[in-house]
This record gives structure tokens, sequence and C-alpha cells, in this order.
């Protein structure tokens, strides 16, 4: 978790007022998704993704394995963990036609 702090110092009524200002970076406020993922070798491995965003069927984002930005699709995912599901827009499944 990345945090900075800052202190202001202001003069108010003859006072100091000292005042510790907590940041927390945005990434940290993005929930992180936990997932695991079967690759095109179809090899399985679990995974956690920082900073992502979604472009269409793809995840897009720091993974913390891979230590890298990397690109997962969305129909290689074959189990969510920790409700990571309800952050991200999945691709509807076909459904049978015959």
């Amino acid at each position: 978790m990345l945090l900075a702090f800052g202190i202001l110092m202001t003069l108010i009524g003859g006072a100091f007022i000292v005042a510790i200002i907590l940041y927390v970076s945005n990434s940290d406020t993005e929930p992180a998704l936990h997932f695991t993922y079967r690759n095109a070798s179809g090899q399985t491995s679990d995974r956690i993704v920082r900073d992502w965003h979604q472009n269409g069927d793809y995840i897009i984002g720091f993974c913390c394995e891979a230590n890298a930005e990397r690109t997962f699709r969305l129909d290689r995912v074959i189990a969510w963990q920790m409700g990571s599901e309800r952050h991200v827009l999945l691709p509807e499944k076909e459904s049978g036609a015959g």
C-alpha cells in the first residue's frame, strides 16, 4: 500500500494549527482482481492484478506474480476469488443454439 503524508501549518486566530494529511494512491483505492487463469498452453495459475483497466474482453494491469504489466483474456479466467468478478464487465456466455 502506497501512502504519503504532508504537514500543513497555518495561523488561525493567533494559534498555529498543524494538520497531518494522509494521501492514499489511487491505485490502492481500486480493488485488486484475484483470479485463476488458464493461459494459451493450458497452464493454470493464481493471479492478483492491480492498477487494472478493462478493454473489451481483456483485463490489462500490473500482475503481482509476473511483477510486470500483463494482459488477460476474460474467457481464460476459470475462477474469480474474493468477489473480483463484481468489478469486471463479464462477456455474455453464448447460449447453445440448436
